[in-house]
């Protein structure tokens, strides 16, 4: 809320056109309470400062709420409650789902202004600072999950990261130890697809993470037939998945001939490895993922001090998910993916996203 506040104060600045931000009754500097300014009326101050009051009791009171998550026992603590209450109502009549349209930026001197103001903003470091920040949007999510035991688990691990087993879905019996193989489905038919291959542990400050062991991808036509731009992008292939001791790619990338994916197929190919989904009912719909799955996807380590931070949208957080009927599943020498990865130790298959609402995550390095 604080920063809103703050980032409202920009925003008045940059429209006030031809006016100096002082002459537009803002002061360049702050008090001591953030989102104060000092040249505010002494009833705009009380006032702010009753609603700031408010706002940090309502957040205390949210926190107080909250579940607290049991380091010492992370499968317990996902259960979900039994009880009958509803954690949220809907008022159903409330409205509508007709999304509005969306509104593009007009590139108008007030647009580049704010821009401006924006850069200079992040710049100073006030509150926001300034890294190495990536997104992805994808409609078609699926992982294909082998279960492993805790020995093999051990050695996919470095000595920082201890072994897990968790629950994927909420209403999975029990936690298992698993390797997976994940795929994002593209929308686009330029983008590159592309699957990967996690373990999962949890860190020397007992937060649970993924660890990379391998990456597959399907090239466009558009790199493959140009020395110059394979030669640009296995340079960011291998900046993405660096060794910052060595400068090294910390985990192998493998160039697929086919990888796609809709709502009912998929099919990954390297070499002799396959994994194909044919298309049939699936066995259960409208599952969740756990609390424990959500959280490991928050990070994913690819040496023992090097990883990525992750943030996403409620379309993953809450998607639906389908569990698909492994009877429609086809493997055949996945070790070519990554050796812990065996045919008889499949497990489950799973889907999830939609067309109309993309699955957005940000990392940053």
């Amino acid at each position: 809320m604080k920063m809103i506040i703050f980032l409202l104060t920009i925003l008045l600045a940059a429209s006030c056109g031809e006016e100096t931000l002082c002459n537009c009754n803002c002061d360049d500097t702050v008090s001591g309470k953030p989102g104060r300014f000092e040249d505010s009326t002494e009833d705009q101050a009380v006032e702010e400062q009753d609603y700031q009051e408010a706002v940090d009791q309502e957040v205390g009171q949210e926190i107080d709420d909250k579940d607290v998550y049991d380091e010492d026992s992370p499968d317990e603590s996902l259960e979900e409650s039994t009880g009958d209450e509803a954690d949220f109502v809907v008022d159903e009549e409330g409205g509508n789902k007709t999304p509005p349209e969306p509104v593009e930026n007009s590139g108008n001197l007030g647009d580049r202004l704010l821009e401006s103001a924006m850069n200079w903003f992040i710049n100073s470091g006030f509150i926001f600072e300034k890294g190495e920040v990536f997104s992805i949007s994808y409609s078609d999510g699926y992982n294909i999950n082998f279960e492993i035991t805790r020995d093999q688990a051990r050695e996919l691990l470095p000595d920082n990261i201890r072994p897990v087993k968790l629950k994927i879905l909420e209403n999975e019996k029990e936690p298992k130890y698993y390797i997976s193989l994940y795929l994002a489905g593209m929308e686009s038919s330029d983008a590159m697809e592309r699957a990967d291959v996690f373990t999962y542990g949890m860190d020397h400050n007992d937060e649970l993470t993924m660890f990379f062991l391998a990456g597959v991808m399907e090239l466009p036509d558009r790199i493959k037939n140009s020395d110059f731009q394979m030669d640009m992008f296995e340079r960011v292939l291998d900046h993405m998945a660096k060794d910052s001791r060595t400068g090294e790619a910390a985990y192998p990338h493998y160039y697929s001939d086919n990888i796609s994916s809709d709502e009912d197929t998929l099919i990954i190919t390297y070499e002799d490895a396959k994994v194909e989904l044919k298309k049939c009912e699936p066995l259960t719909v409208d599952n969740r993922f756990s609390l424990a799955f959500v959280l490991v996807n928050s990070q994913i380590y690819r040496t023992d001090i090097d990883r990525n931070v992750n943030y996403f949208n409620q379309s993953f957080i809450n998607a639906k998910v389908e569990e698909k009927d492994l009877d429609c599943v086809v493997v055949e020498n996945p070790e070519n993916f990554h050796p812990m990865l065996k045919k008889e130790n499949l497990i489950s298959v799973q889907r999830y996203g939609s067309k109309n609402r993309q699955i957005r995550w940000y990392f940053e390095m």
